[in-house]
């Protein structure tokens, strides 16, 4: 006598828990990638005490809104800036601040480096360019970077020769 045995009953507990274990987890890497491209400094480190040196008096966060969007596409030791801006993003703080440890940790020194145009506007193009790398060099004196691990290097190229990118960014390197 061949008796069918009926099928196990369905758990719906057990489905909405799995489901609800999934859209938790989804939930918190969603959390961690927006967290990651937000790199809102926190703490009272030193890059807390960083954007008064570099933010004009009466400046609004959202100003630095722009520097943020230059930083998108830049490499690890690039720092994008806002056309026609030195104000420092949250994200290239971070990057001041981790190049600073490393150097330290290693006894380099930085070479903040910069890239512009020949041409018309020379003069303007020069100062911008000579107010980022003071910016830079500031943040990374705030990192407890000495002055005297540090070098700027601002080359000006012949006209067609720096991508509109590449202008409105510093490369970091250490040597």
């Amino acid at each position: 006598m061949d008796e069918s045995k009926p099928a196990p009953p369905r758990h719906s507990s057990r489905t909405l828990v799995i489901a609800l274990v999934a859209v938790l987890i989804v939930v918190a890497i969603a959390g961690i990638v927006l967290a990651g491209l937000r790199g809102r400094p926190t703490g009272a480190g030193p890059v807390a005490a960083l954007p008064s040196a570099t933010q004009q008096p009466g400046s609004t966060p959202t100003a630095a809104a722009p520097a943020i969007a230059a930083e998108v596409g830049a490499g690890p030791n690039q720092l994008g800036f806002a056309s026609g801006s030195d104000m420092l993003s949250p994200m290239s703080l971070k990057k001041i601040v981790d190049v600073a440890n490393s150097a330290k940790k290693d006894s380099h020194t930085i070479v903040i480096a910069a890239r512009l145009e020949g041409g018309s506007e020379r003069e303007q193009r020069m100062e911008l360019a000579k107010k980022r790398a003071d910016a830079v060099r500031r943040a990374l004196q705030s990192a407890g970077m000495p002055v005297s691990a540090l070098r700027v290097q601002i080359s000006e190229l012949p006209a067609g020769l720096v991508p509109k990118l590449d202008a409105d960014r510093l490369e970091l390197s250490m040597k």
